[in-house]
């Protein structure tokens, strides 16, 4: 859980530098990418329990859901 935390506020501080569209797509890919931190929390949602399972993949949908409203908002921001 404090992983999911860190790794918004990472995204947050990383955010806050970006001036270009390109470097804001390559932010969100890196944080929630194929290859990113995200993706290897999910995957390793095997080896939790039924009730870890629910909980760490509820947060890990938040944070998706936070990381993608964020890059909205910027987007907006740069156009």
């Amino acid at each position: 859980m404090q992983v999911l935390e860190t790794l918004l506020n990472d995204f947050t501080k990383e955010l806050e530098s970006v001036q270009k569209m390109a470097d804001l797509l390559n932010r969100k890919a890196k944080y929630i990418g194929k290859q990113g931190p995200l993706s290897e929390v999910m995957k390793n949602l095997k080896d939790a329990t039924p009730e870890e399972k629910r909980t760490i993949g509820a947060k890990a949908n938040e944070l998706k859901n936070s990381i993608e409203a964020l890059v909205a908002k910027k987007m907006q921001e740069l156009e």
